[in-house]
């Protein structure tokens, strides 16, 4: 399973809209409608605050049995380029990365 889908799992497990959700974690219906859909990965703070709301690890969020997370480049101590089974995602801001276009 991909981490949209994780997330996406976990907010309705949770019982929550997207707006709902965004809410819990301070971001935008938009944000979470795009990670879910894989265009984006939120960073490693949003990410905990997911894993905290799910009471799961980041680690078990992120490293699902089809997950394979590698960091392909490192800037200035910030993984500038991810892949996450085998989809490429660029930094974007300290919010997310996304998906380069193709």
């Amino acid at each position: 399973m991909s981490v949209g889908k994780n997330i996406k799992e976990i907010r309705l497990n949770l019982g929550l809209t997207m707006e709902e959700f965004a809410n819990k974690i301070d971001f935008g219906k938009s944000n979470v409608s795009r990670w879910e859909r894989g265009e984006n990965i939120p960073n490693d703070l949003t990410l905990k605050k997911i894993a905290e709301l799910a009471n799961i690890s980041v680690n078990e969020l992120l490293h699902d049995q089809a997950d394979v997370v590698t960091v392909k480049k490192v800037k200035n101590g910030v993984p500038t380029v991810i892949e996450v089974d085998g989809r490429t995602y660029i930094y974007q801001s300290p919010d997310q990365y996304r998906k380069p276009i193709d």
